[in-house]
């Protein structure tokens, strides 16, 4: 049988209708290769930093982005004063280390980690490797959610410890 124009493009029995019409698998499979990729790319980056075993790059890799670099800050009690769009989304951690909890001026906390901070909680090792475990398990409510893997909580700890002491 042969197509005809009456038949139109969608009726011609000759044609299947996945040639006309854009298949749903095809948006599925687009889908999965981002995800594919984008799960690839994380475990580079996650096996990159595991061999490192770098608290420098563990930091720059998993901390800056929201907290910023510990170079450019200024002080470690004050909110940086830069345009809205540029506020990093964390305090600031210049001086992280051995300072006590929801104490940056300036820096809206969460109703957690405020409730953390009214318990007297310092940033000291204990308590940044118990949050870096699972933040929101010590910390239910927090704003933050993260879980450094344990071959790369010590070392980035160490790094915070020698260049983010707490001087009041």
């Amino acid at each position: 049988m042969r197509c005809k124009p009456e038949h139109g493009p969608h009726l011609c029995p000759n044609m299947t209708i996945a040639m006309h019409m854009k298949s749903p698998i095809s948006s599925v499979n687009r889908l999965l290769f981002v995800i594919c990729s984008c799960l690839c790319l994380s475990m580079f980056i996650f096996v990159t930093l595991a061999q490192a075993n770098d608290g420098l790059t563990t930091y720059e890799a998993v901390c800056k982005r929201c907290h910023g670099s510990l170079e450019e800050q200024k002080s470690s009690l004050e909110a940086p004063i830069i345009p809205v769009v540029m506020l990093p989304l964390g305090p600031d951690l210049k001086g992280v280390f051995g300072r006590p909890a929801g104490i940056v001026k300036g820096f809206q906390y969460s109703k957690g980690m405020k409730a953390f901070a009214k318990k007297g909680a310092i940033w000291d090792r204990t308590t940044l490797n118990l949050f870096l475990t699972d933040s929101r398990k010590l910390v239910p409510g927090s704003f933050m959610f993260i879980k450094v893997p344990e071959s790369q909580r010590a070392p980035l700890i160490d790094y915070l410890e020698k260049v983010a002491p707490y001087r009041p």
